[in-house]
């Protein structure tokens, strides 16, 4: 399968649920199939790798997996180490 698609992965601010959701539209437009989710700004999924993600982020990556998945979309969650 050949993945092409959006990297969520610099340095920076990091982006709300509405503005992933956005870039989801522009994925399906482009006709795209793939959001990686690796931001280097989020605690839990860099520095504070160990300790799990609070119940409300974790329902949010939840929700928003589910509305890759209802669009076809392949979410990969690239975890640093």
């Amino acid at each position: 399968m050949k993945l092409n698609g959006y990297i969520e992965g610099y340095f920076g601010k990091l982006l709300s649920w509405n503005e992933r959701e956005e870039i989801l539209q522009q994925i399906v437009h482009q006709k795209l199939n793939t959001y990686f989710y690796c931001p280097k700004e989020d605690p839990y999924h860099r520095l504070d790798w160990k300790t799990p993600y609070p119940e409300k982020e974790k329902k949010s990556l939840k929700e928003f997996i589910t509305k890759c998945d209802s669009k076809k979309i392949n979410f990969f969650f690239a975890k640093m180490f």
